[in-house]
């Protein structure tokens, strides 16, 4: 990705970010990008409602690590429905043919996408993890001793997603 913003840090723009209205623009292109890219569904960026929850019903909830000199963690969670979804574009096969198991696993990569795109823009070294996908009705995701920086609530064919960025409390 290219910027061509003069505030940004070329190299290291992600990271170099200090407000979250700054970070969240990086944010919003990166994932647009992929799901352009990936999957050639529209996404937009919603107002956040503090009365909506984003995600209903069974969730997953994709993550990944990056580590280094600018340590965080991404967490992607949106509806089992609209996994679904996702996963029939990035298979190109009806919903109905992919087994949950390969719903999880699309889902793990669109997350490690998202999650090498952003690599790319913080400063090095930084190493990526594989990505961990959960998924069901009754659980909590946390990621302890992190504290939430950017949280985006997305809109794609109909549902809704959240894309949080987590970083260690005292960094």
């Amino acid at each position: 990705m290219h910027h061509t913003t003069p505030e940004l840090d070329s190299e290291h723009p992600f990271s170099g970010k200090i407000r979250a209205s700054d970070r969240e623009h990086l944010l919003v292109e990166i994932i647009t990008l992929v799901w352009d890219s990936t999957l050639e569904l529209p996404i937009s960026l919603r107002d956040a409602d503090p009365e909506e929850h984003p995600v209903e019903g069974p969730v997953i909830v994709g993550s990944i690590q990056v580590t280094g000199a600018w340590p965080c963690t991404l967490a992607l969670a949106a509806s089992a429905e609209l996994a679904a979804v996702c996963a029939e574009k990035f298979y190109g096969r009806p919903a109905a043919e992919i087994p949950p198991e390969d719903v999880m696993d699309a889902w793990g990569e669109l997350v490690n996408q998202i999650g090498g795109n952003l690599k790319a823009l913080v400063a090095p070294p930084t190493h990526l993890s594989l990505p961990h996908v959960v998924s069901g009705s009754t659980f909590t995701y946390r990621v302890p001793k992190t504290r939430s920086i950017n949280e985006l609530t997305f809109a794609c064919v109909g549902g809704r997603l959240r894309l949080t960025v987590l970083r260690p409390e005292h960094a």
